[in-house]
């Protein structure tokens, strides 16, 4: 049986066991490997999305790391100008 445009339908498929064998198979194939890209994109999505995270908190741990160091310094700093001030003093 054909539709208008003149390609086979399914149900002449089904009533041919010849091509039953081999439509059927092909399909499930096809299925499968559409699967198989699915999943690899899915993995290369959830990938790249680890990845910014990653990058997002290196970015934050470096400010932190930043700011600790500079708070440091300037403690150090200050140490140093109140000591020197107290040895002029003398």
């Amino acid at each position: 049986m054909k539709n208008p445009e003149g390609h086979v339908t399914s149900l002449e498929y089904l009533r041919k066991p010849s091509l039953c064998l081999l439509v059927f198979p092909l399909l499930a194939l096809v299925s499968f490997f559409r699967l198989q890209l699915t999943c690899i994109a899915l993995q290369e999505q959830d990938e790249a999305a680890r990845k910014r995270e990653r990058e997002k908190q290196d970015a934050m741990h470096k400010l932190k790391t930043t700011i600790l160091v500079s708070a440091m310094i300037i403690a150090v700093a200050g140490a140093v100008f109140a000591v020197t001030k107290k040895l002029r003093e003398r």
